[in-house]
């Protein structure tokens, strides 16, 4: 993959910290908000969760909540097979990769450093001959 350990560890280490972070500021959290049953990400979920990153590229469909759908028209098993929807959507949505200080870094240039890992990861790890799809817009 892409992603090397450090750097999967560095997006657990952050998305949970950014997790309580915000669930500590709300004063007051709905009965049926996912984020009352928020647990800790572990490197294993994480690993999950861009393994279907991916695979959303391959198989596309309308919605988030498509990917995970039991009608038989819609259904693609291996989705909620391997995680739940709303764990998945609960990840996503408090997905971070850095940390919200800023260090006299500017904002752009720090929310993009720990991605440019990801492109050294990918360069160290091509081969001769791979190509890269890219999707065209």
């Amino acid at each position: 993959m892409f992603f090397d350990d450090e750097f999967v560890e560095l997006i657990v280490r952050e998305t949970n910290t950014y997790a309580a972070q915000k669930i500590q500021a709300i004063s007051f959290i709905p009965l049926r908000s996912r984020m009352r049953d928020w647990k800790p990400v572990t490197k294993d979920e994480l690993y999950v969760v861009l393994a279907l990153f991916m695979l959303m590229g391959i198989i596309q469909k309308p919605t988030l909540r498509s990917y995970f759908s039991k009608n038989c028209i819609l259904a693609s098993p291996i989705f909620g097979s391997i995680i739940s929807m709303d764990r998945f959507e609960s990840i996503c949505n408090f997905m971070h990769f850095n940390k919200n200080d800023n260090n006299g870094i500017p904002p752009t240039e720090k929310k993009a450093r720990p991605t440019k890992r990801c492109v050294v990861c990918y360069k160290n790890n091509r081969r001769e001959g791979d190509s890269v799809l890219v999707p065209r817009m």
